[in-house]
């Protein structure tokens, strides 16, 4: 919105994260399964991101977008490898017969972060948009009971509702405020954008925490997983065996 582009340019335009999403999980995933090791790439790669989400912090409306590129990539490359690194833990200390219920846990405990956060950034875009709004107006010279109409707009979540800009259009005393206004606006939602990333630092400085405490056992190879596939089928083809009560109630051949 702020760079007036069409969707498909925007939507081609967040190509880094992606790149450094899939990448990095694509080089974690084989960094583990060749050294056996996870934690230190996993706390280097939180490391990137609250890298990536600092640097987002400082968008700006004239943000050269090769620069934006590279803050998107550092932030996807922050990303990836936790994608790879988590679900190796998870399924590397949990028993074999309960594989399918860990890894679907973890699966079901990122979907509610990320939909908890979406709720969370959503309700703090709008609050920071509209309390930078007014102030942003009377920077750029806009008068005060066309700036507060514009706010009281905001605050109601539709600026469509006021039918400002087609007013404004219509008005040949105020069309030199069109472009005031349009400036206005860009800073308040580009300043609400950068605020956002501060929950992403929280969150990941919030992961690397707990990620300190998380003790890194050896991964789990063939051997070891059919010896204990054959460990539950030997305690599902006997399970009396380890029942006194059992033993004793079975008749003497």
């Amino acid at each position: 919105m702020v760079r007036q582009v069409r969707v498909t340019q925007s939507g081609a335009a967040i190509w880094p994260p992606l790149v450094g999403l899939m990448g990095g999980s694509i080089l974690a995933g084989q960094i583990i399964s060749r050294t056996g090791r996870y934690k230190a790439l996993m706390l280097i790669s939180i490391g990137l991101l609250i890298l990536g989400g600092w640097l987002m912090t400082h968008l700006q409306v004239d943000t050269n977008s090769w620069v934006i590129w590279s803050w998107m990539l550092v932030l996807g490359a922050g990303i990836g490898p936790g994608m790879a690194a988590y679900t190796v833990v998870i399924q590397s200390v949990a028993p074999l017969r309960r594989m399918g219920v860990a890894t679907s846990t973890l699966t079901l405990l990122r979907q509610l972060g990320g939909s908890v956060s979406l709720a969370i950034a959503g309700t703090l875009f709008n609050s920071t948009f509209v309390n930078q709004l007014p102030a942003r107006l009377a920077a750029h010279g806009v008068p005060a009971p066309i700036a507060d109409r514009l706010s009281s707009a905001a605050s109601s979540g539709n600026l469509s509702s006021l039918g400002a800009a087609g007013q404004l259009a219509q008005s040949p005393q105020l069309q030199a405020l069109v472009p005031k206004i349009l400036s206005a606006i860009h800073e308040a939602e580009t300043f609400a954008i950068a605020q956002l990333f501060w929950l992403t630092i929280g969150a990941a400085v919030a992961a690397f925490l707990f990620t300190l405490i998380i003790q890194e056992r050896p991964l789990r190879g063939g051997p070891a997983l059919r010896q204990e596939q054959l460990d539950d089928l030997a305690v599902e083809l006997a399970p009396d065996a380890a029942d006194p009560a059992a033993v004793a109630a079975t008749p003497a051949p």
